[in-house]
């Protein structure tokens, strides 16, 4: 990455260009998913509403959306591959631990609603449909990581 920020094209258009796979990806594969699930489903008598399971595609693929975006924040403030790896993928086992506890452990009950799960699935989009105060709430987050991540994109030193 460094040798391409170091010829004279705009970073800005660069990102936007090459991370364009990443953020289409979670939506292509949810999308997949959600297909299979209801050609499959309706095979061995499933049933499964297309727009519910569409809910709840869309509730996963706004999950890998939010890691994706720290991992690229972390990745243009840090410039090393490791934490941006390491990071968001620790980050991600925790917060379900948080969510998946929080029943159980009064701390966690207090922090479950800021963990990206909890976003996803706790308002049950299989059954009620799609949350849109969730969608909400993972897309500012999205906008946010994108947007520090563009800062430190921008002024990412390649000469050090």
């Amino acid at each position: 990455m460094d040798l391409l920020l170091s010829n004279p094209v705009g970073r800005g258009g660069w990102w936007w260009t090459s991370s364009l796979p990443w953020r289409r990806a979670p939506f292509v594969l949810a999308a997949v998913m959600g297909a299979s699930l209801v050609l499959e489903g309706s095979l061995v008598d499933m049933v499964l509403s297309a727009d519910k399971v569409a809910a709840a595609m869309l509730h996963l693929a706004l999950l890998g959306v939010v890691f994706g975006s720290l991992a690229l924040a972390l990745s243009a403030a840090t410039g090393r591959t490791g934490l941006s790896r390491g990071i968001p993928a620790v980050l991600a086992v925790l917060a379900y631990i948080v969510n998946a506890l929080a029943p159980l452990v009064d701390v966690f009950d207090r922090i479950q609603k800021v963990s990206p799960f909890f976003q996803y699935i706790a308002h049950d989009p299989l059954r009620n449909g799609t949350a849109w105060d969730s969608v909400l709430v993972s897309v500012t987050t999205i906008v946010v990581l994108v947007a520090l991540a563009v800062a430190g994109f921008r002024r990412r030193d390649v000469a050090g």
